[in-house]
């Protein structure tokens, strides 16, 4: 925020505001050049819009709350909203140097219950952190959008191309899809290699600051396709924290421990089939020649799963593939599961080094150049 802003905003509302409040502002304003664009719930950047709302519930509260009635009777003038849309209300108390944040939902102040209550409203700190990720994120979908867009534009086109006199059976997808196979380990708690722990205590410790729970570690040597052959263990872990939620880290001098309160996971290889996205998008000439006829970009797979050869591929790779193994609790190497909104065509481009599969959530470890990057997908 700069100096004029927060003047304004301080002699309209007549309070002065904690350091806090205008560490969040900056913080959004320097990592979102179009902090408007957020969907709520987001701490709300613009000045006139702020002075607004909170002259509005002065003078009316009963318009914003409904529950308890002493604030829908008289809204203190200490109290400021910094965050608002029709169902949910944001605010904090001024003289407060780190003030927790209270919000309403529906008109009904909502009490602050551990289990219930959503780790962005506790502090203007996290409001902030969870704007940041909330533009983040409507950025990704917007290029991703503008991505698909233009492949289905250029689907059509190719289309247009195929000569009319032309008739092109779609090949068997099955036999494509295992010349497309790639070297997997499943890891389940029994077997012969030890090669994983789930739970309990990580093995390389996290090098960034925050409170980690570790999910998984794998010992490197044990991925089939390893091409920066990366040695020692990989853990990965999550915190709660929208910026900073999910990370690997490695050390290649670190080994799995002969003792530890997790789960032990033992390898054994499996040949991995490809989801059918991948076979049409890399499959044999034949297969490409089919998709061009069809004119439909293969990232809308729906369009092709009406027909015959791609119901019996579904059914092979399901059949088949470690993610609907139930006793399989982490895969290392092979190819990715698909999921709705994932990115897959970009990810199928990079070296996946695990996969926690089965049971929501899922995780996936890839190798993008020199760095490792987490992906995580719910139903």
């Amino acid at each position: 925020m700069s100096i004029g802003e927060l003047k304004k905003l301080e002699s309209a509302l007549g309070v002065r505001l904690p350091k806090s409040f205008t560490d969040a502002w900056r913080l959004i304003k320097k990592n979102c050049p179009n902090a408007e664009s957020i969907t709520a719930p987001n701490l709300e950047t613009d000045v006139d819009r702020l002075i607004k709302i909170n002259r509005q519930i002065r003078s009316k509260p009963s318009d914003f709350i409904r529950s308890p009635k002493d604030l829908a009777k008289s809204w203190p003038n200490e109290l400021v909203v910094c965050c608002f849309s029709e169902r949910l209300l944001c605010y904090f108390d001024s003289t407060k140097e780190d003030p927790d944040i209270q919000y309403a939902i529906s008109k009904v102040l909502e009490s602050k219950v551990p289990f219930r209550t959503p780790a962005f409203y506790n502090s203007l700190g996290e409001l902030a952190k969870y704007s940041i990720w909330k533009f983040r994120s409507t950025e990704a979908h917007r290029k991703k959008r503008l991505r698909d867009d233009d492949a289905r534009t250029k689907a059509r086109a190719d289309r247009a191309k195929v000569a009319k006199n032309r008739s092109f059976e779609c090949p068997d997808l099955i036999a494509e899809g295992w010349k497309l196979a790639k070297p997997t380990m499943i890891l389940k708690e029994s077997g012969k290699t030890y090669a994983g722990v789930i739970e309990g205590d990580g093995i390389v410790e996290p090098t960034r600051s925050g409170k980690w729970k570790h999910l998984f570690s794998f010992q490197c040597a044990q991925v089939p396709e390893n091409p920066r052959k990366l040695s020692g263990v990989i853990s990965v872990y999550e915190q709660d924290d929208y910026l900073d939620g999910l990370a690997a880290f490695h050390d290649s001098n670190a080994a799995l421990p002969r003792k530890t309160n997790g789960i032990k996971l033992y390898s054994s290889p499996q040949r991995c089939l490809p989801s059918v996205g991948v076979v049409l998008s890399k499959g044999s000439p034949a297969v490409r020649a089919w998709v061009k006829s069809i004119g439909e970009w293969v990232g809308d797979l729906g369009y092709f799963e009406d027909n015959p050869r791609v119901v019996e591929y579904l059914h092979e790779f399901q059949s088949n593939h470690p993610h609907f193994n139930f006793d399989c609790h982490l895969m290392l190497g092979g190819w990715g599961a698909v999921f709705p909104e994932s990115d897959w065509l970009l990810r199928m481009k990079h070296t996946l080094l695990a996969s926690k599969p089965s049971r929501e959530p899922w995780i996936d470890v890839y190798q993008v150049g020199k760095q490792l990057q987490v992906d995580l997908e719910v139903s």
